[in-house]
């Protein structure tokens, strides 16, 4: 029976793809993977700042961006009031008055 299916060609044997098609293919996969696993991080770090009732997500458009980071990084030093330099962020989403209002629960 098995000696039919080969005679005719309905079985066609396993093709390997090249080593260098290989190693783009796991690249892809860790690239897919970085980034899944950093959306995760960034949306565990929302869900902390929101528990801390810190709308950060509603000044900024990324909270991950250099001012963001730099808030962060202001929060985890223990600071309870850092200087408003941050204001100045080409990445703010609101004026002025907005940033205010978010800040305090408005």
């Amino acid at each position: 029976m098995d000696s039919a299916i080969d005679e005719y060609g309905i079985v066609i044997g396993c093709v390997s793809p090249p080593d260098a098609f290989c190693a783009l293919r796991s690249y892809v996969r860790q690239r897919e993977r970085v980034i899944k696993d950093r959306s995760r991080q960034v949306l565990h770090m929302q869900k902390a700042l929101m528990q801390m009732n810190v709308q950060l997500d509603n000044v900024l458009l990324n909270i991950v961006g250099q001012t963001g980071l730099a808030i962060f990084r202001a929060i985890v030093a223990g600071e309870r009031a850092p200087p408003m330099s941050w204001l100045s962020s080409a990445m703010a989403r609101q004026s002025f008055g907005g940033r205010c209002g978010s800040q305090f629960g408005r």
